[in-house]
């Protein structure tokens, strides 16, 4: 599990910590970004603690092989895409991205 994040500041990129997302999110004019890169029950209890996310989208970030989609929830959207890359061998490789997008 990798679990970073970041806050627009003033102007200035800092990084914070997790926990103190919550905080920084009432603050419309602060921009946060956390990336986690293969999420455990820990993680998704901090997104449900820190941002308030509905369970159904907790539930779709824990699955994989989703469909593209776009759900709308209060504040917030949940969305599922694919982005590409090119493999060792030269062939293409898919790689499944959960996102949470809201105002900050």
């Amino acid at each position: 599990m990798t679990c970073r994040a970041v806050a627009l500041l003033h102007g200035k990129v800092s990084p914070v910590e997790p926990s103190a997302v919550d905080e920084l999110i009432r603050d419309e004019g602060t921009s946060v970004w956390l990336d986690i890169e293969d999420p455990v029950d820990a993680d998704l209890d901090l997104l449900r603690d820190e941002f308030g996310f509905h369970e159904l989208s907790l539930e779709d970030a824990r699955r994989r092989e989703q469909r593209p989609k776009v759900d709308e929830y209060p504040g917030y959207y949940f969305i599922v895409l694919y982005a590409a890359s090119c493999g060792a061998d030269g062939g293409v490789l898919t790689h499944e991205i959960h996102c949470f997008w809201g105002k900050n």
